[in-house]
């Protein structure tokens, strides 16, 4: 199936698209994977989701020791009464550049989350292996309060609008207190790791 094909599957579904292979990602249920089920919607990109044209499809936000802030306002899910129908749903991952800090934190702080959408946060490896949530029982995040990770770990942040609401803006904070290698590492680093 090709990156922008997506088949709706019932349990026990033994269809050629419905069975998980290098090709096919299957999502989970929703009732077990809630908020996160919509990490894996294959039309997510960077463009709709306010992220620079140049990452493409990468969904990284990568942090520094300078404070920075992400934001974005134009996150739609309507009908097509809007001159188009807009299912929009975006998820970032939150984390240290590779191999640049040996050691720190990250810290995440929401600032902003209008009432028309909806923001989640869980820490893991990576968008399919987020499985530490850092608010109870699918709650959303708690405004102005500074969440922390190990730099081992990402932050996976989610986001999702209300329907026909245009109140959709949201921003965050985020850095690192990261100690960084030593400059002979990270050179060594991108000549023999990075760019083999």
């Amino acid at each position: 199936m090709n990156e922008y094909a997506v088949a709706c599957c019932n349990p026990g579904d033994t269809h050629e698209y419905c069975q998980p292979s290098d090709e096919n990602i299957c999502s989970p249920k929703f009732n077990d994977a809630r908020h996160n089920f919509y990490t894996y919607c294959p039309l997510i990109n960077s463009t709709g989701c306010g992220l620079p044209n140049t990452q493409l499809d990468n969904m990284v936000i990568e942090a520094s020791t300078a404070n920075q802030t992400f934001a974005h306002s134009r996150l739609r899910y309507k009908q097509a009464d809007w001159k188009f129908t807009t299912n929009d749903v975006c998820y970032y991952q939150v984390q240290n550049p590779t191999y640049y800090y040996q050691s720190g934190k990250v810290f995440i702080t929401f600032t902003q989350m209008e009432s028309g959408v909806k923001l989640y946060l869980n820490a893991g490896g990576n968008v399919t292996n987020s499985t530490e949530a850092l608010e109870t029982a699918n709650k959303t995040v708690e405004l102005n309060k500074r969440y922390e990770i190990d730099q081992s770990l990402n932050y996976i942040v989610t986001a999702v609008p209300a329907f026909n609401s245009y109140n959709t803006t949201y921003s965050f904070e985020y850095s690192t207190d990261g100690v960084e290698y030593e400059w002979y590492e990270l050179y060594y680093y991108q000549i023999f790791v990075k760019h083999p």
